[in-house]
C-alpha cells in the first residue's frame, strides 16, 4: 500500500472509522477485509495522483466558506450606525458575495467532477469484481451447489458484489473528503482562534467513545441480522423452485406463514440494529448542540470583554457546524460499510474455496479403444458411508450398456464421477488407459453429453437451448438434431418456433417435450460418450416410443451407458451391469442375468407383476 494511503486510514482511524478496539482479532479482521476490498479498486488507487488535486480544490473551497460569514458580519458591524459608509459597504457587499456565488459553484463543479470519475473508475473495478466472482462460483466443486441453497447462494453474491461498489463509494465520496474537510477545519480553526476551537471540540471525545463501543457491538448483530436475511431469501427461493408443490397441494398460505417466521426473526435483528443507531443519532445531535452552545455562550462572553468580534462568533458557530457535521457523516459511512464488511466477508469465503480438480494436461480428443472403472472407490465428502465400493469393469468404444440396481444402488453416483463431478475416494476411471483426472476438463466433458429424467433447461428460447452446448453450430446442424430427436415437427408448429420461450427450467413444455429438445442437445454436442439416467421413466407410450427412437439416433456409433429402473428400455443393451449397495454384484446380457442372478431375476419380475406393462415384460423374459 502507498504511504499516503496508510497516512489516511491511520487518520480515519483516529476519527472514527472502525473504531473497534485494534489490539482485538475481530478488529484486525474487519480492517482486513476493509483494506482487501479497497486493493480490489485498482484503477481508483492508480488514478489518485490526478483525482487527489480535484479533491483539495474542493475542499479549500468549502473550508473557506465559513470566514465569509466572519467578513459579511464583520463589516456590517462596522457600518452600523455610520450612513457615510452605506455605499462602500454595499459594495463590499457586492463583492464578497460575487466572490463567495463563484467559489460555491467552483466547490459544485468540482466535487462532480470528481464525484463522476470516482463513479466511472470504480463501476470498471466492480464489473471485473463480478466477473471473477462469477467464474469462481461456475469453477466450485459440484458438492458445494448441491448442498447450498439456491436463492442463499444468490443473495451472498449480491450482496458480495454490491459490497465491492458500496464501501467504494463510502470510502471514496464520503469518507475521504470529510476527512479532509475536517482536518482542514482544524487548521483554520486552530489558526483564527485555538481556545474556541477546543471549546468546540470539547465534546467530540464522548462522541468517539461512545461510536467505538456501540459499533463493536452492532458489528456482531449485523452478522447474524446477515445470516437471517440468507435464511429468508434461501427459503424464499427454494419455496420458488418447488412452486408447483405449493400449488397442487393448495398450501400456499403454509408456505407465507413459513416465509413470515423467517422474515420476522431478520426483520427484527434489523429493528434492534436500526433502533440502536437511532439512539446513537440523538446522542450526537445533543452533543453536537452541547458543542455549539459552549462557542456561543464563550464568544458572547469574549464579545462583552472586546476581545472578539461578533464576525468571529458567527464564523466558530458555522465551523462547529462544519466539524460535527463530517463526523456525521463518517459515523453514517461507518454503519454502510459495518454491514457491507459483513456480506464481503461471505463472498469472500466463496472466493478463497477450492475449485474442483483441474490439474490435468493431456487433452482428450477421440475415445479410441474402451472406457474403464478401476477398483473405484466413492464417499461424499460431507458423509464418511461408502457409496461405491472396489468396483471395476471395462466398456468398449461403441457398446450400449447399462447400470441397474435398486435405488440408492449407486448408479447415478457412477455416472457423477464420469462427469467428474465428484472425484473417486480411491481407485480411478480411464479412457484407453488414461485417468480422466489427467485430461483438462474443458477437453475431457466436451466428450461427454448427457440426458437425465430430469430435465434442465435455460429460462430462454428453444434456439439458446439447443445452441447452447456447441460453438458455431449452423441452423441446419440443429434443425437435423431436432429431426433426429423427433421434435422438429413439434418446434415448428410453435408461433415463435425456435425462438419459443420455455420457461423457468422449462415449465412451458412437457416432460416429454423437454427430454427430446435435451436429446437434440445432445446430438448437437457430438459426444464420444453418451450417459442416459432413467430418461424415460413416467411417459406415455407414444411419447416413450419417439423418444426411445430418437435414443437410438443418439447412441448410434457413440459409447452409451443407459440408467432405467425400467428395464424396458436396456433390454438390448450390450451388456448391463448390477449394483447392490454400492458393489457390482453382475454383469451380462439380459438373458444371462435372467438366469444367473436371482436379483435381476427379481427385479424384472416384480416389474412384471403390474408395475410397467406386462406385454413388454413377458417380451423381456421369454428372450
Amino acid at each position: 500500500m502507498e504511504e499516503e494511503d496508510k497516512g489516511l486510514f491511520l487518520i480515519f482511524c483516529q476519527i472514527s472509522f472502525m473504531s473497534h478496539n485494534t489490539s482485538t482479532p475481530q478488529a484486525l479482521s474487519n480492517w482486513k477485509l476493509f483494506l482487501e476490498i479497497l486493493g480490489k479498486q485498482v484503477s481508483i488507487r492508480n488514478s489518485l495522483f490526478w483525482l487527489f488535486p480535484l479533491l483539495f480544490v474542493y475542499v479549500a473551497l468549502v473550508v473557506s466558506e465559513p470566514y465569509f460569514y466572519k467578513l459579511f458580519v464583520d463589516n456590517l458591524q462596522v457600518s452600523i450606525g455610520k450612513p457615510e459608509l452605506f455605499a462602500q459597504t454595499s459594495s463590499l457587499f457586492m463583492q464578497i458575495s460575487i466572490v463567495w456565488v463563484l467559489l460555491v459553484l467552483l466547490s459544485i463543479g468540482t466535487f462532480t467532477l470528481y464525484d463522476f470519475s470516482i463513479q466511472m473508475l470504480m463501476h470498471g473495478d466492480w464489473k471485473k469484481f463480478a466477473l471473477t466472482t462469477s467464474k469462481k462460483i461456475m469453477q466450485l466443486p459440484m458438492d458445494y451447489h448441491i448442498s447450498t441453497n439456491l436463492g442463499e447462494r444468490q443473495k451472498i453474491y449480491d450482496r458480495g458484489i454490491d459490497a465491492i461498489w458500496n464501501t467504494g463509494y463510502e470510502m471514496y465520496l464520503n469518507i475521504l473528503p470529510q476527512i479532509f474537510i475536517f482536518t482542514s477545519l482544524l487548521i483554520f480553526g486552530f489558526y483564527i482562534n485555538p481556545l474556541m476551537m477546543l471549546i468546540s471540540l470539547s465534546v467530540m471525545p464522548i462522541g468517539i467513545i461512545i461510536s467505538m463501543t456501540v459499533g463493536k457491538k452492532v458489528h456482531i448483530l449485523q452478522k447474524a441480522a446477515n445470516d437471517l436475511w440468507d435464511k429468508v431469501f434461501g427459503r424464499f427461493g427454494d419455496g420458488l423452485t418447488n412452486i408447483s408443490i405449493t400449488k397442487l397441494y393448495a398450501r400456499e398460505e403454509c408456505e407465507a406463514k413459513i416465509i413470515e417466521t423467517v422474515i420476522d426473526n431478520a426483520g427484527n435483528k434489523q429493528f434492534h440494529i436500526r433502533k440502536i443507531w437511532s439512539f446513537l443519532n440523538a446522542g450526537g445531535k445533543i452533543l453536537e448542540f452541547m458543542g455549539k452552545m459552549g462557542v456561543t455562550i464563550t464568544g458572547v462572553f469574549f464579545i462583552l470583554h472586546g476581545k472578539m468580534t461578533l464576525g468571529d462568533l458567527f464564523f466558530f458557530v458555522a465551523l462547529a457546524g462544519r466539524i460535527y457535521a463530517p463526523l456525521q457523516t463518517l459515523e453514517y459511512s461507518y454503519r454502510n460499510i459495518i454491514r457491507h464488511l459483513a456480506d464481503f466477508a461471505k463472498v469472500r469465503i466463496i472466493l478463497n474455496m477450492e475449485n474442483e480438480p483441474n490439474n490435468g494436461t493431456k487433452i482428450l480428443t477421440k475415445l479410441q479403444n474402451s472406457l474403464s472403472y478401476n477398483h473405484l472407490s466413492f464417499s461424499y465428502p460431507s458423509n464418511d458411508r461408502e457409496i461405491l465400493k472396489d468396483i471395476s469393469f471395462a466398456i468398449k468404444k461403441g457398446q450400449k450398456v447399462a447400470f441397474v440396481g435398486h435405488t440408492g444402488s449407486g448408479k447415478t453416483t457412477l455416472t457423477q464421477l464420469l462427469t467428474r463431478f465428484y472425484e473417486p475416494s480411491s481407485g480411478s476411471i480411464e479412457i484407453d488407459g488414461t485417468d480422466i483426472r489427467d485430461f483438462t476438463l474443458e477437453s475431457y466433458r466436451t466428450k461427454l453429453a448427457a440426458v437425465f429424467q430430469d430435465t434442465t433447461l435455460f429460462n430462454d428460447t428453444i434456439r439458446h437451448n439447443l445452441e447452447y452446448v456447441r460453438d458455431n453450430v449452423t441452423f441446419e446442424q440443429i434443425k437435423k438434431a431436432c429431426q433426429q430427436a423427433n421434435i422438429l415437427e413439434f418446434i415448428e408448429g410453435l408461433e415463435k418456433g425456435f425462438d419459443t420461450e420455455v420457461g423457468e427450467r422449462g415449465l412451458k413444455l412437457s416432460g416429454g417435450e423437454k427430454q427430446r429438445i435435451a436429446i437434440a442437445r445432445a446430438i448437437i454436442a457430438d459426444p464420444e460418450i453418451l450417459i442416459l439416467d432413467e430418461a424415460t421413466s413416467a411417459l406415455d407410450a407414444k411419447t416413450e416410443a419417439m423418444i426411445q427412437d430418437a435414443f437410438n439416433n443418439l447412441m448410434e456409433g457413440r459409447t452409451s451407458i443407459i440408467i432405467a429402473h425400467r428395464l424396458s428400455t436396456i433390454r438390448h443393451a450390450d451388456c448391463i451391469f448390477l449394483f447392490e449397495k454400492g458393489e457390482l454384484i453382475a454383469f451380462g446380457s439380459h438373458n444371462e442375468l435372467y438366469i444367473s442372478s436371482s436379483v435381476y431375476k427379481e427385479m424384472v419380475d416384480y416389474q412384471k407383476n403390474g408395475f410397467v406393462d406386462e406385454g413388454v415384460l413377458d417380451t423381456i423374459a421369454a428372450e
